[in-house]
């Protein structure tokens, strides 16, 4: 227990066991270590409690090793001490994700600021072709335009297709050059941010972007895992149970981190267990491109040790888990078992072009096939309407 060696094995135990040393030496106690197989859980069929919590029941132990989470059917049948043992850190661990992924990319490439600029830009633009069209045809003898003619001139520049259209003055030869370069200049900067994005991670920073994003979710196959993942609080923390985990959502350690690692998974575990295992077995960059999101299925993720209710030397062991506190004895075991490496900066991510990074252009395509055919079918029926109807007309003379 206090030599460090298997940290992913137990590891709350573990790392509370210092500290449940400090706490004897500090009252001069003699102990005997007991091993149960569970923390300690209420049987609705037997009406009974196991493991730890039926040993402080019945006065077979005094005190535990191992802190528990405080819930409400437990403080009827022990009390707690809250001072010599410091947060769990149970979080879901997952690779940062592409971009692509939680954000829609064609959307971000430009600041909200430069998309509303860029629409009164375009009709300010579209207006100013219109008038010198306009003043070639009156006053120049330039060919007749059609009314949306400087649309399609302006959509051309958008996308970079040149334009056909032929000016017979300086200054629409002027407005013409100014337009394309403007949107040149656009374009070249926005392709640029899009493969720039492409490449690029992202920390998930919520749990209502890891809700929406294509990520795949487990937790750790341990009691307590069971317990509080089935009896979450919040409609977000639901829905990620129900959608991404659910009953058969729970794995051993190594193959959830497994997952993790291949990528589009998230591991939801006890972190001094995990980063142990992560660091022993693959290299730094690796490690350095996970992220860890707090899940908050365990309220506070506080542990307290459990006491026998109603335990005489309640105050005794008080006042001596302050004290340990007080040192920051409880502090340095934690630390000691806390291996996370500390990442000087994120590892570049290079990866291929998925069809779901590049959506939203097939779905624009589509829709454009789709409007195309449909507006040139009403166009056909509307000129054979127009045709019978005239037909009739003809007949009736």
């Amino acid at each position: 227990m206090g030599t460090f060696k298997f940290r992913d094995v137990d590891a709350l135990s573990k790392r509370n066991y210092g500290t449940f040393i400090c706490l004897m030496h500090a009252l001069n106690l003699t102990y005997k270590i007991v091993w149960k197989e569970s923390y300690g859980y209420f049987n609705k069929t037997t009406k009974k409690w196991n493991g730890v919590v039926q040993d402080l029941i019945t006065g077979y132990s005094n005190l535990s090793g191992t802190p528990l989470l405080m819930n409400n059917d437990r403080l009827p049948y022990v009390d707690f001490l809250s001072d010599i043992t410091q947060k769990l850190d149970i979080n879901f661990i997952l690779k940062r994700p592409p971009v692509s992924e939680v954000r829609d990319i064609f959307d971000i490439a430009f600041h909200k600021h430069v998309w509303y600029s860029l629409f009164p830009t375009f009709l300010l633009l579209t207006a100013g072709v219109a008038f010198v069209l306009f003043i070639e045809t009156r006053y120049f003898g330039g060919p007749n335009r059609a009314p949306g003619d400087a649309f399609l001139i302006l959509l051309e520049a958008v996308c970079q297709q040149g334009t056909l259209t032929l000016v017979v003055t300086a200054g629409g030869a002027i407005l013409f050059f100014v337009v394309f370069m403007i949107f040149m200049l656009f374009y070249t900067a926005y392709a640029a941010n899009i493969v720039g994005l492409l490449q690029s991670t992202r920390t998930v920073d919520d749990l209502e972007t890891f809700l929406q994003s294509s990520f795949q979710a487990g937790a750790e196959d341990t009691h307590y895992m069971y317990f509080y993942m089935k009896e979450a609080r919040g409609a977000i923390r639901k829905e990620i149970y129900r959608t991404k985990i659910g009953d058969k959502g729970f794995y051993p350690m190594k193959e959830g981190l497994e997952r993790v690692m291949k990528g589009g998974f998230a591991f939801n575990i006890l972190s001094t267990p995990a980063w142990f295992y992560l660091t022993k077995y693959y290299d730094e960059s690796d490690v350095c491109s996970l992220q860890t999101l707090r899940g908050d299925y365990i309220p506070s993720q506080l542990g307290y040790v459990p006491i026998p209710k109603g335990l005489v030397h309640k105050e005794i062991l008080k006042i001596a888990s302050i004290r340990v506190a007080e040192y920051g004895l409880h502090y340095r075991n934690y630390i000691r078992y806390i291996l996370r490496p500390k990442c000087t900066s994120i590892p570049p991510s290079f990866k291929g072009i998925e069809i779901t990074d590049v959506k939203r252009p097939f779905l624009i395509i589509v829709g454009g096939v789709v409007l195309s055919i449909s507006i040139i079918s009403l166009e056909i029926l509307y000129n054979k309407v127009k045709n019978r109807l005239r037909l009739r007309k003809n007949a009736f003379i």
